[in-house]
């Protein structure tokens, strides 16, 4: 029941080992894997050369243990009792059903749901302690290190237990000067705070008996509302809101009490991270479920547009000297009813993207020059994402001429590159004519900081193909330019029956319809509309399509 790995490769997938024991001897890479130990099985990497340890998350169903050795760890999820020791950085290490932690490293994060017993010294930069009722023991004569932030989600009914392991012998909390620690509804016995951190318990809390350096007065944990979708609180909901998503895929606070997906003001305690904008990580929980994933995207889509007090304007896009975000067209002219496919590049060889994590940005196009519906996204073969590395949205707003995008790599890391990010693709209508031309606004490049990365806006066009037929001898039209009087001649059996000849103009919408039906000479009259260029569009019997183009030139 025991696998032993001396030296190994593997691929990044998710290993469920059941009831057995994983322990590494050698050297393993497991790259980003999800390693999941149910039944009791136990993780025992501390005689190892493991490699990339900070991209592997490892899960206990059941009641397991974990000797992390030396090495930093992505994320800890105990969904039942867990025992954890070894000198590893944790990233976030999640206890939904009883902990008991002697790491005597340092784990990032220790947000616990069910009891916790911290054992021996240990370094912790937050411990969030978020189920009312829990109890958290701390071994007696010990000291647990808190460097940024210590806090509790209890309430008057359910209190939280914070005790020692040992009766009437206090453990020690250390907090360095500059940061506070405010609990309230907390049942508190042998404690001693330390450290020059201000510590308060407050005034709904218990001083049992054998504290020291607390003061049991009223405190207010840092609590704000949370919108649904704003995701980083630029108070509208939007595609921007993807990006900080990406930014905070996989970070875990509090839950929300009472979280739903309606657009409402939600209190919920602060988390210990936050953007670098200085607004909080909790506003990318957007299912308040307590942490950071796809199913956040959700709220994102069912809340887009809304708006809460306050709007801040979104980003500019400016030109500066950048990598390009640019559109690449297959070919200079394309076929009225044809589908196209145009790729989005940011960056070329000469002067690659750097540091790139997400983007945002809105793309505009001639609605009427495109097929209602077909309108599609894909993101296979993208330098900047891939299929299992990527939070995205699209929202298609075809009456408005736009379609706005956001995507972001979940992973964390940065990446560098030139070339395709998206691929967009679309039918042309099939009476289109003249210049499509696609643009971006609002523009926003990301690195995994949340730092704005400098992108220079290209714009495009590609042309629809007149493909005037060159057996069109059976029109005639004259004169041509004209201020607007058209005269035409042709053969009424090329013409198919029942057939309307359309007029459009040079940005593809129709100005005007005329029955061609066992006609010969017509009269086409566009004196009210602007001088420029207009297609006239003509099905013939055999099923083909015969253009011609004509200007309007008004008498000066």
């Amino acid at each position: 029941s025991n696998l032993k790995i001396w030296d190994g490769m593997f691929s990044s997938n998710s290993w469920n080992t059941s009831s057995h024991d994983i322990t590494i001897l050698a050297s393993a890479d497991f790259g980003t894997s999800q390693i999941e130990l149910s039944s009791g099985g136990t993780w025992d990497a501390s005689t190892a050369t493991f490699l990339d340890a900070d991209s592997t998350t490892i899960i206990f169903d059941g009641s397991g243990g974990l000797n992390g050795g030396s090495f930093v760890y992505r994320d800890v999820i105990c969904n039942g009792p867990a025992t954890i020791v070894g000198g590893s950085f944790y990233r976030d290490i999640t206890a939904h059903s009883g902990l008991s932690y002697s790491g005597g490293g340092i784990a990032r994060g220790i947000f616990a749901t069910g009891t916790v017993s911290l054992i021996g010294n240990n370094n912790i930069d937050s411990l969030f302690l978020d189920s009312p009722g829990l109890t958290v023991t701390l071994q007696a004569g010990f000291t647990q290190t808190i460097n940024s932030s210590l806090q509790a989600n209890a309430t008057a009914g359910y209190p939280i237990s914070l005790i020692s392991s040992t009766p009437g012998v206090q453990s020690t909390i250390s907090m360095p000067a500059g940061d506070t620690a405010c609990l309230n509804y907390i049942y508190m016995q042998d404690q001693n705070a330390i450290g020059g951190g201000i510590f308060y318990a407050g005034i709904y809390s218990s001083n049992i008996s054998n504290n020291t350096g607390w003061q049991f007065v009223n405190c207010i944990q840092p609590i704000s509302n949370v919108w649904p979708g704003d995701a980083n609180y630029d108070l509208i909901t939007n595609n921007f809101d993807i990006l900080n998503i990406g930014i905070a895929f996989n970070e875990i606070g509090f839950t929300r009490p009472g979280a739903t997906l309606n657009y409402v003001a939600q209190p919920c305690f602060d988390w210990p991270s936050q953007f670098i904008t200085g607004f909080n990580t909790k506003h990318a929980d957007c299912d308040g479920n307590g942490i950071v994933n796809f199913s956040d995207t959700l709220a994102v889509s069912l809340n887009y547009g809304l708006t809460h007090p306050f709007r801040l304007s979104a980003p500019d896009s400016t030109t500066v000297v950048a990598p390009d975000l640019y559109f690449n067209f297959p070919s200079s002219t394309v076929s009225p009813g044809s589908f196209v496919t145009v790729d989005i590049d940011l960056g070329t060889v000469a002067l690659p993207a750097n540091t790139i994590y997400g983007t945002a940005f809105t793309v505009n196009y001639p609605s009427a020059m495109i097929v209602p519906g077909t309108m599609s996204v894909s993101y296979n073969g993208s330098w900047l994402v891939n299929s299992g590395n990527n939070v995205h949205l699209e929202k298609n707003f075809y009456t408005n001429s736009k379609i706005d995008f956001g995507f972001s790599r979940i992973d964390h890391n940065n990446t560098s590159g030139n070339g395709m990010i998206c691929r967009l693709t679309f039918q042309v209508d099939s009476f289109a004519s003249g210049p499509l031309s696609l643009s971006f606004s609002s523009i926003v490049v990301v690195d995994n900081n949340g730092n704005i990365i400098p992108v220079n806006n290209v714009n495009s066009s590609v042309m629809i193909g007149i493909n005037e037929q060159t057996e069109s001898s059976f029109i005639s039209i004259y004169p041509n330019p004209s201020s607007g009087i058209f005269y035409i001649d042709l053969t009424s059996e090329k013409i198919a029956s029942g057939s309307v000849i359309t007029i459009l103009d040079i940005a593809g919408r129709s100005v005007l319809s005329i029955p061609a039906e066992e006609q010969k000479t017509f009269t086409v009259d566009l004196s009210n509309e602007a001088e420029g260029i207009y297609f006239m569009h003509f099905k013939m019997a055999d099923g083909n399509v015969a253009r011609k183009k004509v200007v309007v030139v008004k008498q000066k």
